[in-house]
């Protein structure tokens, strides 16, 4: 895609302060989403050791599946990643929707599809990650979950590798956090006030808060714009846009054309609302 050349040396580009800002900003938002997402995989895990022995081993399975789903469905959210980051680059908005529709459906229909595999044949494929019976005869009981758990999480993790090509960190942070604290978390203390059985109900819910935290923010960022003022009117302008470059990343100046006329000198930052 476009690229436009930069006037500095590389060393310049380098320790450019505020590409230095946007790189540790944007690293500091997806350490928080994956930190948020290891603690409620370890906080689901023990709260299953306190509903018994049974139900860690039976739990503990189904998020084997769920791993193991995941690298299925994250060639999806890979794939959308570097597409996502190629038409931001080329401020093509109508393509970003289509891939937004495209991948968003291929992902819950190949988790859907995953799900109701083990669904409906928990045995035949539970047997081949153990070979325990009373593991096996529990199983069948809590595979159904695995139906929304894979759907829904299909469709977040493709929603992340989107918004990773978008660089926008902050709705990766914000989302994983509030489908944490309010998806899985009220749930969870539930299931361990009532010790109940399908504490596993917990996790499709927390997923299920992400992916509509994911799909309201994708909506409002499409429909974002700059507002400047050129000749004492007001003209729309899109924000400056992230380009990389043999794995160095720069907020690109916009044309003259698409600059105000008071200012000929757009600044090299990064815009907030992305």
């Amino acid at each position: 895609f476009d690229r436009q050349p930069m006037s500095q040396n590389w060393r310049d580009r380098l320790f450019d302060r505020s590409t230095l800002q946007a790189a540790f900003r944007l690293n500091g938002d997806i350490l928080i989403r994956t930190f948020t997402l290891i603690s409620t995989f370890a906080l689901f895990t023990n709260l299953s050791s306190s509903l018994g022995t049974l139900t860690l081993a039976t739990n503990s399975l189904m998020l084997q599946v769920v791993t193991l789903a995941a690298y299925f469905i994250d060639g999806i959210a890979f794939a959308t990643e570097s597409f996502a980051g190629q038409f931001h680059g080329q401020q093509d908005r109508s393509q970003l929707t289509r891939l937004l529709r495209l991948a968003g459906g291929s992902s819950l229909l190949l988790g859907l599809v995953l799900g109701g595999l083990f669904a409906l044949q928990p045995i035949a494929l539970f047997c081949l990650l153990t070979n325990h019976n009373d593991i096996l005869a529990e199983v069948p009981r809590f595979a159904i979950w695995l139906i929304p758990v894979l759907g829904f999480g299909g469709v977040a993790y493709m929603l992340d590798g989107y918004f990773l090509g978008l660089t926008a960190g902050a709705i990766l942070r914000r989302s994983s956090l509030i489908a944490s604290l309010i998806g899985f978390a009220p749930i969870a203390l539930l299931a361990w006030k009532f010790q109940s059985s399908h504490l596993l109900l917990a996790c499709p819910q927390w997923i299920y808060g992400g992916a509509i935290d994911y799909f309201g923010t994708a909506r409002s960022c499409h429909a974002e714009k700059v507002s400047a003022f050129a000749n004492g009117s007001d003209r729309v302008i899109e924000p400056p846009v992230f380009y990389c470059n043999d794995g160095c990343c720069f907020a690109s100046e916009r044309p003259q054309s698409l600059q105000p006329a008071r200012s000929r000198k757009w600044p090299v930052a990064v815009d907030r609302a992305w």
